[in-house]
């Protein structure tokens, strides 16, 4: 059965538009070739059909949506679901394929399996004033590199007035049942220099055990510099090692950290200092 392009509302709010084939499934139906746009978010704009499947097993609702989303901005998205604007881009795209056990309109962290491609380009990261209240912002949060930073002691403020700038975020997110793996690192490509955050998330708890790695050119960072002379070296488990990095730039220093405990207030103790990224 075709349907045609329809709109979208939540209440009085506009969400978009949206279109798709629904047919039978074993168990359920299937709704494939889905266009829209929701909310500034591009369903089913890149290569492979866009496809939800709603399944009845025994007395349980089980969903799997597979796509891919596409955004100029992502801030307007977020916003849209009146969510702060922590991130801004030029365009970001989500290659998903993910399934939960719940109707489709249940989304729930405790039961979501499956796999999210982020690819982020030319944006920045924002602070957001209070905590984080939905488990979206709190995700959001774990891969905002401005709150790394300040959680890390690095006063970039003179630099970062209006956000922190990047080229460049990848990733691989692997869900499974309540907890998050970073399945490729989270990688994010900054004007000068580069980040790193490995590890897992439990969803439930909302705690992390991640491994965080920052590299900088300290010979044109001054706050950079400070960091290494303040007092780092002296910590338990820190060690300095001798590399060539790259040719176009002589003098490059990563910090590594172990990031543990809840998401609002991690740990983070230094585990060593390098003069090549290891990454």
């Amino acid at each position: 059965m075709g349907v045609g392009r329809r709109g979208l509302r939540l209440g009085e709010r506009e969400l978009g538009h949206i279109g798709f084939t629904l047919r039978r499934a074993p168990d359920g139906v299937r709704a494939s070739a889905i266009r829209g746009e929701i909310t500034g978010l591009v369903v089913g704009s890149g290569e492979g059909s866009s496809s939800l499947l709603w399944r009845r097993l025994g007395e349980h609702d089980q969903t799997r949506f597979e796509s891919v989303l596409e955004s100029d901005n992502l801030a307007g998205v977020l916003r849209a679901w009146e969510l702060p604007g922590a991130i801004e881009s030029e365009r970001a795209t989500f290659a998903t394929a993910l399934e939960w056990d719940d109707k489709p309109w249940k989304f729930s962290a405790r039961t979501l399996r499956g796999d999210v491609g982020l690819q982020i380009v030319k944006g920045s990261f924002h602070r957001t004033s209070g905590a984080a209240s939905s488990v979206a912002m709190k995700l959001i949060g774990l891969i905002n590199f401005d709150t790394w930073l300040r959680r890390l002691r690095l006063d970039f403020s003179d630099l970062f007035e209006t956000g922190m700038s990047f080229d460049e975020l990848k990733t691989t997110l692997a869900f499974d049942v309540g907890m998050l793996n970073f399945a490729q690192p989270v990688k994010v490509e900054l004007p000068s220099g580069k980040m790193r955050l490995e590890g897992r998330a439990d969803l439930i708890a909302e705690t992390i055990d991640a491994h965080l790695v920052a590299t900088l050119p300290v010979g044109t960072n001054l706050p950079w510099i400070a960091a290494l002379a303040g007092g780092l070296p002296a910590a338990a488990g820190v060690y300095l090692t001798s590399r060539v990095f790259d040719r176009q730039v002589d003098k490059i220093s990563s910090l590594g950290y172990r990031v543990t405990g809840p998401w609002e207030d991690p740990h983070i103790e230094v585990e060593r200092i390098f003069s090549d990224s290891a990454q």
